[in-house]
């Protein structure tokens, strides 16, 4: 990972995380990857930006420049949040890996403005979300005209709010998950755990599975225990299978669905008993005391 030490004042590019941009400055692009350098590049973005493999590095090995890192992504999200620049009103990602990323930092760190741009981040979703459908509906890329949900991004909300939920526990977020969860399993759904693209007439000819969605779902079981959301994950779950890009999610996904693919417990728990999921966090350390060197 990259993050950007040196940037001018107030472009809220400081500490944020340039992903997979080798296609977009010197590696030549294959022909069936074009789509990489078109998402990168932008620079950095909550739509296409990553923590946690950064914070399991730090924890396993204690890396001094490592820590650097992380928090240089938190003060970069915590900016981010601050000015409205997570994608909040665009495709559904932004807020869904921004939220994901900062509920990661959260536990990180420890901070409490980290938090407060988890709180930004959370309300916005709630406060766009449909109350009725639970879709959070935004123009659809493709088709401007047409606005509704992407199923593969409502799925990265939905994880998202699960995540912020188990550091949280605020019970507003745990209803936005079930919309989300609702939605995923109505609108977009044909044959269970399959799903067309968006919402729009170009997007929503022909369904298929996307693992994206299947936190959503497995956090939505854990929270009710409704079987509605087991039954889809688990048919997900025959389509679907861990690759290099779910395995930030799939196995806290296997680890929701134990009790119905195992017969055992879940590890995690459930977070309305076991307050927050049962995992503590380190010491906290506050994001205004920076690093450098």
């Amino acid at each position: 990972m990259v993050v950007i030490h040196h940037a001018p004042p107030g472009r809220l590019l400081k500490g944020g995380p340039r992903h997979h941009n080798a296609t977009s400055q010197w590696m030549k692009s294959h022909e069936e990857q074009y789509w990489i350098a078109d998402h990168t590049m932008a620079g950095p973005s909550a739509g296409h930006s990553w923590v946690e493999g950064m914070i399991d590095y730090w924890f396993l090995t204690g890396d001094p420049w490592a820590e650097e890192v992380v928090y240089s992504l938190a003060h970069w999200y915590s900016d981010i949040a601050e000015h409205n620049r997570f994608g909040a009103g665009g495709q559904e990602r932004g807020p869904g890996w921004a939220l994901i990323a900062i509920s990661a930092l959260a536990r990180a760190t420890g901070g409490e403005r980290i938090r407060d741009a988890g709180r930004i981040v959370a309300d916005w979703i709630i406060q766009w979300q449909d109350p009725i459908r639970g879709v959070v509906s935004v123009p659809i890329s493709e088709q401007p005209s047409y606005e509704g949900g992407s199923t593969f991004m409502h799925g990265i909300v939905g994880r998202g709010l699960g995540r912020w939920y188990d550091v949280t526990g605020d019970p507003r977020i745990k209803q936005s998950l079930l919309g989300i969860a609702e939605w995923i399993t109505t609108e977009p759904m044909g044959e269970p755990g399959t799903f067309w693209y968006k919402q729009g007439p170009q997007n929503s000819t022909r369904y298929s599975a996307t693992d994206q969605c299947m936190t959503a779902l497995t956090y939505a079981y854990r929270s009710t225990g409704d079987p509605w959301y087991a039954e889809i994950a688990s048919a997900l779950l025959d389509r679907t299978g861990p690759n290099r890009r779910s395995m930030s999610w799939y196995p806290q996904s296997l680890d929701h669905l134990a009790p119905v693919v195992t017969g055992g417990p879940s590890e995690q728990g459930n977070p309305d008993q076991a307050g927050f999921g049962g995992r503590s966090t380190p010491g906290p350390r506050d994001l205004p005391v920076a690093v450098s060197r």
